[in-house]
């Protein structure tokens, strides 16, 4: 699937078909969903253009880096509001928990949450902190292992740090 930002529209393809327009510059294509920052609302979207969800107030945008203020996982969403932390949502909208900071990477397993210099990794079977570690730099991109082995993170301006679990766990 392909999400086609066209000023305030998005324009979603799949196999070089078009399934939907949706009348917001902020879409993200989901596995076989879709999130959409429409009319000050998150709405959660079929490929058929059916709305399964929707939240006043929830929106999310991209911001520098190509960064999205929202990330989805299979159970999840992370959508962070600037100056405040983030709220973890369900994909029926209703609100579990906050974590502080931004999150910057999350998969199926764990989510990775950055405030002043540090990034936290949050299991997302329980949402029990897994490690923590302080980075020497202005966080540029983020990725993690599916087994939350691996970290790699990259500088604003630059720069790669590889971490990774020792034998004893740490």
């Amino acid at each position: 699937m392909v999400v086609l930002g066209i000023g305030d529209k998005s324009l979603v393809l799949k196999e070089g078909e078009k399934l939907l327009e949706i009348n917001s510059g902020s879409v993200i294509a989901y596995r076989d969903r879709l999130l959409a920052s429409e009319d000050g609302k998150l709405r959660v979207y079929s490929l058929s253009g059916k709305v399964l969800a929707e939240r006043e107030g929830y929106t999310f945008r991209m911001m520098t880096l190509m960064r999205w203020t929202l990330i989805p996982t299979a159970k999840y969403l992370f959508r962070y509001e600037p100056l405040e932390d983030t709220s973890v949502l369900t994909w029926n909208l209703s609100e579990v928990r906050t974590l502080f900071g931004f999150p910057y990477f999350a998969n199926d397993n764990f989510v990775i949450m950055g405030e002043e210099g540090t990034l936290h990794c949050y299991s997302l079977e329980d949402f029990h902190e897994v490690f923590s570690v302080d980075v020497p730099v202005d966080i540029g991109y983020v990725k993690l292992s599916n087994d939350g082995r691996i970290l790699l993170v990259s500088g604003e301006m630059g720069g790669f740090w590889f971490y990774r679990a020792t034998a004893s766990g740490g």
